[in-house]
């Protein structure tokens, strides 16, 4: 999986991990699709929505958690896969005791700059300059824009 073409998860490890879902088609394995979710609103959106949230949920038993986190570490975003799980299951937490929620639930600008780095350092260091030159130039301005999005919106 990559955004604006900087590979974030690694479709070989995807395709091999998939399973079989009772319709027939391939689904991600569950820290798989835990790591979709979680890199989908760091990466890309820079918030989690209501769905997203309910989703997440249902994949939090500790084995996911501590699968898709070392997942993560050897795809060189843990930091960032740490600190979106702790936004998505604080607001979690909130709807769960029926508490107000401001939604859609951002994640700070500072997470996904601080990521970036980190994801781009990985990819420099593991020979893929161009995706790592792609993600440093991109990061900045994505982030611009979508935090402009969600402050107009």
């Amino acid at each position: 999986m990559s955004w604006f073409g900087v590979p974030v998860l690694r479709a070989d490890r995807l395709l091999a991990r998939a399973q079989r879902r009772p319709d027939g088609c391939l689904g991600p394995a569950p820290a798989d699709e835990l790591r979709i979710w979680l890199a989908h609103a760091l990466f890309q959106e820079l918030m989690l929505t209501m769905s997203e949230l309910f989703t997440v949920r249902g994949l939090l038993a500790p084995e996911v958690v501590a699968e898709a986190r070392a997942e993560a570490a050897g795809e060189g975003w843990v930091a960032g896969f740490d600190g979106v799980l702790t936004i998505a299951r604080a607001a979690i937490a909130r709807l769960d005791r029926g508490q107000p929620l401001r939604l859609p639930v951002p994640v700070p600008v500072t997470l996904s700059l601080r990521t970036g780095a980190e994801h781009a350092r990985h990819l420099h260091l593991r020979g893929q300059t161009r995706a790592a030159a792609r993600e440093a130039a991109l990061r900045v301005p994505l982030v611009i824009a979508k935090r402009r999005r969600l402050l107009l919106g």
